[in-house]
């Protein structure tokens, strides 16, 4: 079985996710690289799916908080 492929749109980089989040960039390499936040590589930079910062984002909040709203502004994948 394969998997679907995920629209670059959807890919994001350790800058955008550390932007978002409010964090360094060497913060979320750590997270990474240990497996905290699910990602991959490509070449030698991390890259991490939407969806997975949505689930990280919620398994941080809570499941109290969830809402139908996206997590992440579409501003922020906006990619011409």
């Amino acid at each position: 079985m394969t998997e679907a492929a995920v629209p670059l749109s959807q890919i994001l980089t350790v800058e955008e996710v550390a932007i978002y989040l409010r964090v360094s960039r060497a913060t979320v390499c750590r997270w990474c690289s240990s497996g905290k936040l699910p990602a991959f590589k490509i070449g030698k930079g991390w890259r991490v799916q939407r969806g997975e910062l949505e689930g990280f984002i919620r398994e941080q909040r809570g499941h109290d908080q969830m809402s139908d709203t996206p997590l992440i502004a579409h501003s922020l994948l906006d990619r011409q």
